[in-house]
């Protein structure tokens, strides 16, 4: 499965990313057929954070992450609508999503 990445996220996450768009069906061009793209917005799973604490952030703070509980969970954000999910994974130097499930509507 790690042959699939390039040692460059960027890479990895336009070679690796899709989205159900392979067939080449006319109602489905690519997008170097139509020069379209989509804003995605990946949103990590929500975080409980004391008042007190939320008070105190400053520039340079950090919210850590529980990771030692297993995987981050991420959503995948399109024009505000949730249409997959998936986990933080790591991609050479730097990060990814791996998708779990999608929205087949979206």
């Amino acid at each position: 499965m790690t042959d699939a990445f390039s040692s460059d996220p960027r890479d990895a996450a336009e070679d690796s990313l899709d989205l159900g768009a392979s067939d080449s069906s006319p109602l489905r061009p690519s997008h170097e057929e139509t020069g379209f793209s989509v804003a995605l917005t990946l949103e990590l799973e929500t975080v409980h954070v004391p008042l007190k604490r939320l008070q105190a952030l400053r520039e340079g703070a950090v919210l850590p992450l529980d990771a030692g509980e297993g995987p981050i969970p991420v959503r995948v954000v399109a024009g505000g609508r949730t249409f997959a999910r998936g986990t933080l994974v790591n991609v050479g130097p730097g990060y990814g999503v791996l998708i779990g499930s999608a929205d087949k509507e979206a």
